[in-house]
């Protein structure tokens, strides 16, 4: 499990509480499974992308 602050990665965060992230390399390998996960838990997430990489989503 890991931590950031108040922030748990193995429980979802909802409302007020959600992070606002912006992830650039949001279509690369890490990118996307950090979207990914950061989703799932509530968070919203705006990436940077090449104009020409795949959705995301």
């Amino acid at each position: 499990m890991v931590s950031f602050g108040d922030y748990s990665t193995s429980q979802a965060i909802v409302g007020e509480n959600a992070l606002k992230l912006f992830i650039t390399g949001g279509t690369g390998y890490i990118g996307q499974a950090i979207a990914r996960r950061a989703i799932s838990r509530g968070h919203q997430v705006t990436a940077m992308v090449r104009q020409d990489a795949p959705r995301l989503i």
